[in-house]
């Protein structure tokens, strides 16, 4: 039997996730090595599946964030009892990104419109406000309608929180949003050359934004908004498309299904080499929202070179 799950909580002892093919909550425990049913979300159908994408550990309760549904569900890890917080006007469109802070979950939706939900954890009261669609077409140049399709679905395929900003990516269009999720703020940024081009993007210090089927990715440096296109040495020669961007402290990684590329954010150098054959897709190994390794091979002298060691 397989359980196949959209998102996991790792605890002291174990790993608690939801089955995403039908909804349940399994607990793996690490001393015992088994996987254990916990209960299922009761406030829908129990052949009705990924409800749940994201889940946040937050003083002893997971909350649920919706992917299918209305409702994020609170498992609280102690009574092991199940609650639930109904999210009012939401439509049928994604959360791409959340996360708890001052007692409030603060979620983005990218659904149409797109809307920043605010819940008090304390009375599960759900405040929504609405991104300004108009502002966003003022500053890239677009007419509106080309960010709110006919078919009521967003162009935001990706979205992720640094600070007070969130930002948003629209993968097909060229443009990338930053969000003051305090301060109600938008501001956009558009590319002409990512437009109506499968993107991927990362953000942390930089922005990072490659288009899927090609070799070059752009540093955009959105303080002092400058531009740097970056030629990544030998990544042409792996076959696939550009599936993910990850930026973590000196060495940014442009991830394909059957390689990667890696470059040191200092020098700009960068070498690329294929995964094995067995191992043909390298993940992230993600604790307390940190990574803390990967799964997959790693060249010697890749490892030697950008100091990965044995990790």
């Amino acid at each position: 039997m397989y359980l196949h799950t959209l998102g996991a909580t790792l605890t002291g002892d174990g790993l608690y996730f939801a089955a995403s093919d039908f909804n349940a909550l399994f607990f793996m425990d690490f001393k015992e090595r088994q996987i254990r049913y916990k209960t299922y979300f009761a406030e829908f159908d129990k052949s009705r599946g990924e409800l749940y994408g994201k889940q946040i550990l937050h003083k002893g309760k997971i909350y649920f964030i919706p992917r299918s549904c209305n409702k994020v569900a609170v498992y609280d890890t102690e009574t092991e009892k199940i609650s639930y917080i109904e999210l009012r006007g939401k439509g049928e469109g994604l959360i791409r990104d959340a996360f708890i802070e001052d007692n409030h979950l603060w979620m983005l939706y990218v659904g149409f419109p797109v809307q920043m939900i605010k819940v008090n954890l304390f009375t599960g009261k759900c405040d929504m406000t609405a991104m300004d669609w108009n502002k966003v077409s003022a500053q890239i140049g677009y007419p509106e309608r080309s960010m709110s399709p006919m078919e009521k679905r967003s162009v935001f395929g990706s979205a992720k929180q640094i600070g007070k900003y969130w930002w948003m990516f629209a993968e097909r269009n060229g443009y990338l949003v930053d969000y003051d999720w305090k301060g109600n703020k938008v501001r956009a940024e558009a590319f002409a050359h990512f437009r109506d081009k499968a993107v991927t993007a990362d953000v942390r210090e930089k922005v990072w934004i490659m288009a899927r089927d090609e070799n070059r990715a752009l540093e955009y440096n959105y303080k002092e908004k400058t531009e740097n296109w970056l030629c990544l040495q030998g990544f042409d020669e792996i076959p696939g498309d550009v599936m993910r961007i990850v930026e973590q402290d000196d060495i940014v990684l442009f991830i394909k299904t059957k390689g990667m590329a890696v470059m040191q954010k200092e020098t700009q150098a960068s070498q690329s080499f294929r995964f094995s054959e067995e191992k043909n897709l390298m993940s992230r190994v993600v604790y307390d929202g940190k990574i803390i390794g990967y799964l997959g091979e790693v060249h010697p002298d890749v490892a030697d070179n950008y100091k990965i060691g044995e990790k």
